[in-house]
């Protein structure tokens, strides 16, 4: 198709430059380190193309090529264009950008007013045309007052959808000749930008079989089952796992590895095949992952995908949503977690720890240094005939933060708990029990045994302040000693995080915290008893909150023994950065 402008891949090629940012500031651009958006370029420049909507990965070179076309268009097709991003930091961050792109380019620089007060963050006024950055967030960003000809929206996933709406109005008189250039990563199935790639002709990357000449979409998998990107699962050696990475072809007649030739040719000899034959002709959508740009090795994305699975294993989905959102370029489908999780079992039985009497000498773990036991307490449901009963846990715990268990089960009375504290030889102070439910009573317990009071504090961003004895402040899991009062006594219990504690055990249960082959079902079915799901903030936001979908009495008693190894300094995590809920402050002495 022949362009009314020039040629904006031969023109970056011979003009532009990186910005200051950029992993090589000062270069020329070159279409050769990533060809794939040669057709992006063109499209942009086509008149009667009117939105092209690119929705991939991270550091896919979305913004980068936003930026780009940004400086082809004032040098080559000037217009009002307006760049609309998250926010008002964001706007002025990529405005000092654009201007250091723009004065390295000697055709754009040539065009910028020489007035002191011409050239800012947030616009430049350019004499062919106007140069907008606005950011959709706060107040007094007013993103829908000005009619526009080329409108850029940058990361739309954090934009309100309001402002979206709204500013795509301000392109409408412009009829046939206006342009939206719409990136971003993905967030969720149906979002705006996802709604922007359906409603385009839905162009993917595809490679032809050099053997049998058959087309075939290049990803991360082919369906749900079928993975292109192989590795050998059972390989201990991390690095030869990594070495061993191969892209198999579908039709199995080729495989590629990561080496620089093999990606070099799946760059320059793929191409982009449209997906959505219903598409209006002036709509072009396009989307990648990051298995598609060279500066991004298949080494990494393995590796992330592996520190995902071991987050599945202990129970926490948010690693997986970030994976498939930035890394695969996709969007998001929340899937509640329904099935027991299954966690790696360590080559050992816990029978094996319970001796026969107090007197016997006791089995200890290589490397242990303490051991807690947690009681979680019940009041039992009466339709069911219950009675008030106990759930307990004990864990070894070595002194580099991992931890192998020794107890877990069903306590009925207080005595019960007792036994099983002296029989494992836990020390009384090193006993947690849940005051959650009939404090009193329970209080009485702790005065009577020694053991110390823990509550979960649920808040989804809960840390506790403490000034330490340097005045520094420092946000911790726990909070300071408390105490109930029971007559004349005073009975210790400490608040724990009780969020930010699930985070630290999702990433150690079942690999540096050991469970042995021989667990109940029911520990297991109790670890499944509260899983992460992505809710609303008042502010329109999202977040992710451990919620209780379940039985969770054990997992309870797996996070208070965590807390007791976080409290005594054997796993790390115990400063919290730029908290938003604050426990009392307290002074270490």
């Amino acid at each position: 198709m022949s362009l009314l402008f020039p040629d904006p891949v031969a023109w970056l090629d011979t003009h532009w430059r990186h910005d200051k940012m950029a992993k090589n500031p000062g270069e020329r651009w070159r279409i050769h380190d990533a060809p794939f958006l040669a057709d992006i370029l063109r499209d942009y420049a086509d008149p009667t193309v009117n939105e092209v909507a690119l929705m991939c990965a991270a550091q896919g070179a979305k913004s980068t090529t936003s930026m780009a076309l940004q400086g082809w268009s004032v040098a080559c097709n000037p217009d009002t264009i307006m760049q609309v991003l998250p926010s008002q930091v964001d706007a002025e961050e990529m405005g000092d950008r654009l201007i250091d792109a723009l004065q390295r380019c000697k055709l754009t620089n040539q065009l910028l007013p020489t007035g002191r007060y011409d050239v800012k963050k947030d616009g430049i006024d350019i004499p062919t045309g106007m140069l907008i950055l606005k950011g959709a967030g706060g107040k007094g960003n007013k993103v829908s007052s000005k009619p526009i000809g080329r409108l850029h929206l940058d990361e739309e996933k954090d934009i309100d959808p309001g402002a979206i709406s709204k500013v795509l109005k301000r392109t409408r008189s412009r009829g046939k000749s206006r342009k939206v250039f719409r990136v971003s990563t993905p967030a969720e199935w149906g979002d705006s930008i996802h709604r922007a790639f359906t409603e385009g002709d839905q162009r993917r990357w595809h490679l032809r079989c050099p053997e049998c000449g058959e087309v075939h979409r290049y990803g991360w998998r082919l369906d749900s089952d079928r993975y292109l990107l192989k590795f050998d699962k059972d390989e201990k050696d991390i690095q030869a796992l990594l070495d061993g990475i191969t892209y198999e072809f579908p039709c199995g007649h080729v495989k590629l590895t990561d080496c620089e030739r093999d990606r070099r040719w799946i760059v320059d000899e793929g191409l982009w095949v449209p997906t959505n034959k219903n598409a209006p002709t002036n709509l072009r959508s396009y989307t990648w992952s990051a298995m598609l740009p060279l500066w991004v090795s298949w080494a990494d994305i393995i590796q992330e995908w592996l520190s995902v699975s071991r987050a599945l294993q202990g129970g926490d989905a948010k690693p997986l949503k970030v994976f498939i959102t930035e890394t695969i370029g996709e969007p998001s489908e929340q899937q509640e977690q329904s099935e027991p999780i299954t966690l790696n079992l360590a080559d050992y039985l816990i029978a094996d720890y319970w001796r026969d009497s107090y007197d016997s000498p006791l089995k200890l773990v290589d490397g242990e240094v303490q051991r807690f036991m947690s009681i979680d307490y019940q009041k039992g449901r009466h339709t069911r005939g219950e009675l008030p009963h106990r759930w307990g846990n004990v864990w070894a715990v070595r002194a580099d933060g991992t931890a192998r268990l020794l107890y877990e089960g069903r306590m009925e009375t207080v005595d019960d708990c007792r036994d099983v504290q002296l029989t494992m030889g836990v020390r009384d102070s090193d006993v947690f029990c849940d005051i959650g439910w009939n404090q009193d009573e329970i209080a009485k317990e702790l005065l009577a045994y020694g053991w110390t009071g823990i509550k979960g504090d649920d808040g989804d961003d809960k840390s506790f302040l403490f000034v330490d004895a340097h005045g520094n402040r420092v946000y911790r899991m726990y909070s300071r000693i408390e105490q109930i009062d029971i007559g004349m006594y005073k009975v210790p219990f400490i608040r724990v995080a009780k969020q930010r504690l699930l985070d630290v055990l999702a990433q150690v249960r079942g690999d540096k915290w050991e469970v042995g082959k021989d667990v109940s079902k029911q520990y297991l079915k109790h670890q499944s008893g509260c899983v992460q799901k992505e809710v609303d903030t008042p502010r329109g936001g999202k977040k992710w909150v451990w919620t209780k979908v379940g039985q969770d009495h054990m997992l309870d008693c797996t996070y208070y023994c965590l807390a007791g190894a976080v409290v005594y300094g054997y796993v790390g995590g115990s400063v919290v950065d730029t908290p938003s809920e604050v426990g009392k402050e307290d002074r270490d002495d």
